[in-house]
């Protein structure tokens, strides 16, 4: 019997091209979603759709920024496994038929799902996220995932959504001590700047 590895200390999750475009793209508190996702969980990728997205980036500093976050390790290639594949496609294929209403899986969304088998296999009890802004996929791939009982498919926008709880506290904690510098400054200043500073809180 093969022992079971122990759970990772970070949440593990797996991206595919539409989300990884977004994440690169857009900042928040002048740090790219990308390494806020990399900070909080273990991301994988399969190594050719990240060739393939690398490719597709017109942009120079955000194909820079995907690069040093594969170098650094954060983000991690790795091989499609291939019976994971297969049960992917059969999947897919069976909920299609099944599920009139449900979008079509393509090939990248099935590698995405195929790793994140393996990952639920090799670490059992850790719940895997794959994120993917597809809506036409997300469906078929939340079905599969439930099935084979793998985690949770989520959007680009249900991270921001994550990152905003996780963080409020110590966000808050930065802007109270923020605003607490700007009353020392505006008690010297003319009632006004006090009254636009309340306004603002």
């Amino acid at each position: 019997m093969q022992p079971i590895k122990p759970v990772p200390e970070k949440a593990l999750c797996v991206i595919d091209q539409s989300s990884v475009r977004f994440l690169c793209e857009i900042n928040l508190e002048r740090m790219s979603l990308i390494r806020w996702l990399t900070t909080f969980f273990r991301t994988y990728i399969p190594a050719d759709l990240f060739d393939q997205t690398y490719d597709a980036l017109r942009n120079v500093e955000t194909r820079e920024l995907l690069k040093s976050e594969v170098d650094a390790n954060n983000i991690i290639k790795t091989e499609t496994p291939e019976d994971c594949y297969r049960v992917m496609m059969r999947e897919n294929e069976l909920g299609r038929n099944r599920y009139k209403e449900y979008g079509e899986a393509h090939e990248g969304e099935l590698k995405c799902a195929a790793v994140a088998l393996e990952l639920s296999r090799k670490h059992p009890g850790a719940p895997v996220y794959l994120f993917t802004d597809d809506l036409k996929a997300r469906s078929i791939i939340s079905y599969i995932f439930q099935k084979q009982q793998i985690g949770t498919v989520l959007s680009s926008f249900d991270f921001l959504i994550y990152l905003f709880v996780r963080q409020k506290i110590h966000w808050f904690q930065v802007r109270r001590k923020s605003v607490a510098r700007l009353e020392v400054g505006a008690s010297k200043r003319s009632s006004k700047a006090k009254i636009l500073l309340a306004s603002t809180i």
